[in-house]
């Protein structure tokens, strides 16, 4: 380093953070005093007046480097708010260059540093043992720094999991049949890249910045858009509340595909037979007693919700670090699962027919047809789990360095890419099903649960293997929902865990969640279950995110 012209001073040193812009001189001697108080969470839904301390000190110690020079070395805005992370960046560079000289600021209010911080008193002391209790603040104990994934392939297959799940399989294909086929994906790519990616990097960029669930990363903006996160997050806990019984009727049947004889089979000889797997679904969904009109829980939809609560609880109740771990079986098996049924699809009789249904016909005329656009909008919006929180609590464990763009392309591209295969998958199986019965394809293009507890298992059940196949697609779908299931509910999770309102326990915290869960799922576990989840499914989509 060089000493400035006419400035007598410190010279800074260059080895440093590179993302960190030095100065060539330093004051030599700046006597300054403001406390800072560290609270457990830098969260604007802190107690008012906690809230008022963090404003005031925040402002304090900006107010403070920019007077000094120094504001351009920490990337922060001249705000009223500093976050947690924002207040460690500019501790730093003062800490590093030595400016405060004051033993009262840790003293004051007992100031506690972040993890990250507390190697540099050490440096510093080592460096220059001769300096005075003036030259370096010494700090003691450390704040337990925020949990954050193990690796970066860990984020990412949560992410995919998180945007990857049922609505891929069962709405997308027949989204692009019943839209012009080849043709739906000139709308469907041109929202993905104008909204769908654009919104996931804003969610990605905003939960890594704050560090933050859904709550305060947007008060991070503005302190009233609070509300906007705490929408999000209910919505989002809503929505698991009965996703999860969707995955109970999936081990139900997985369960079922053990039975030696299924269910739901059929004679393809036999057209009498053909309603059997609508009769099994109606059959196990929604059984009554003597008293008609009586709601009743159906004790195998309860048992097996039970089961995927427990599911995710295990998922996430030790937090992200370990959930990286989880999800390379949650999203890695099932993306093995899913190859193989595309192979085998293609193997079977009838399935090219199928498949040309699904992408064989381009029929560029239905480009003129504004509902189109519409649909493959928000097929972009709900598949990738935009303004759900989900996303947003994902990113909050990330390092705020970490470059999310390239993250976010590859999530992105791995869920269309996901949602196309599934349509291969589909579509091929549909056609052997309507080879072997001899009746059109047309009559089995019913999306949404139709799909995966009436028509597939209909088409395993006459497949070489029927057996094998058919435990492996149920187990399939049943990793596929679980993933999005923990997601969401890791998004209240952070949430309230950021908030600073639960003193017991991040375990305790989610058991507590999963237990309003599995409580809420009851009532979709009922015998008029399906029409329950069918009306807040619309309401909660329709004006719970869309609005």
């Amino acid at each position: 380093g060089r000493r400035g012209k006419g400035t007598k001073g410190l010279v800074a040193e260059k080895t440093v953070h590179p993302l960190v812009r030095w100065p060539t001189t330093l004051p030599k001697r700046t006597e300054c005093f403001f406390p800072i108080r560290a609270t457990p969470s830098m969260s604007p839904l802190a107690p008012r007046r906690e809230r008022k301390m963090i404003r005031g000190e925040g402002a304090l110690l900006n107010f403070f480097l920019h007077k000094e020079g120094l504001g351009h070395l920490v990337p922060v805005p001249r705000a009223e708010i500093m976050t947690q992370y924002q207040i460690s960046r500019a501790l730093e560079v003062v800490i590093r260059t030595n400016i405060i000289q004051s033993n009262t600021f840790s003293q004051a209010r007992g100031f506690t540093p972040p993890a990250p911080l507390q190697h540099l008193h050490r440096h510093h002391a080592a460096a220059a043992p001769h300096t005075t209790p003036h030259h370096v603040i010494t700090m003691t104990g450390a704040e337990e720094p925020r949990e954050a994934w193990g690796s970066r392939a860990g984020f990412i297959l949560a992410s995919i999991g998180s945007a990857v799940g049922l609505g891929n399989f069962w709405k997308f294909p027949f989204l692009v049949y019943g839209w012009g086929g080849g043709a739906f994906f000139v709308p469907y790519l041109l929202a993905l890249f104008v909204v769908g990616i654009p919104l996931l990097a804003a969610e990605f960029g905003i939960g890594q910045l704050t560090q933050q669930g859904a709550v305060g990363a947007f008060q991070f903006i503005h302190r009233r858009l609070g509300g906007v996160g705490a929408v999000a997050a209910i919505a989002a806990f809503t929505i698991v509340s009965y996703y999860s019984v969707i995955l109970a009727w999936s081990l139900v049947y997985l369960v079922e595909s053990c039975y030696s004889e299924f269910p739901w089979t059929f004679n393809p000889a036999d057209n009498s037979t053909f309603t059997s797997g609508e009769d099994h679904f109606k059959a196990t969904l929604m059984r009554r007693d003597e008293l008609d009109g009586t709601v009743l829980i159906v004790s195998r939809i309860y048992g097996a919700l039970f089961a995927v609560w427990v599911a995710v609880f295990l998922c996430i109740f030790k937090g992200v670090k370990a959930t990286g771990k989880v999800v390379y079986v949650t999203m890695g098996f099932p993306v093995i699962t899913l190859l193989v049924l595309v192979i085998n699809g293609f193997t079977l009789d009838g399935s090219l027919d199928g498949v040309n249904e699904y992408i064989g016909k381009w029929d560029f005329a239905m480009l003129n047809n504004g509902p189109m656009w519409s649909e493959a909008t928000a097929q972009i919006f709900f598949s990738l789990s935009l303004c759900t929180g989900a996303m947003v609590a994902f990113a909050s464990y990330n390092k705020p360095t970490r470059h999310f763009c390239s993250n976010t392309i590859i999530i992105a591209a791995s869920n269309s890419a996901f949602s196309f295969v599934s349509g291969l998958a589909v579509f091929a199986t549909i056609g052997y099903l309507a080879k072997v019965t001899g009746v059109p394809i047309d009559e089995f293009t019913a999306g949404g649960p139709s799909l995966i507890f009436i028509v597939y298992p209909m088409a395993l059940s006459q497949m070489p293997g029927a057996h094998f196949f058919s435990i492996l697609f149920f187990f399939t779908i049943f990793l596929l929902g679980v993933d999005s299931a923990f997601a969401l509910t890791e998004a209240m999770v952070t949430v309230v865990n950021d908030a600073g309102w639960w003193r017991h326990g991040r375990e305790a915290l989610v058991l507590t969640f999963c237990s309003i869960g599995f409580l809420l799922g009851s009532l979709f576990a009922s015998d008029i279950g399906y029409w329950l989840l069918d009306v807040v499914d619309y309401y909660v989509n329709n004006f719970g995110l869309v609005s």
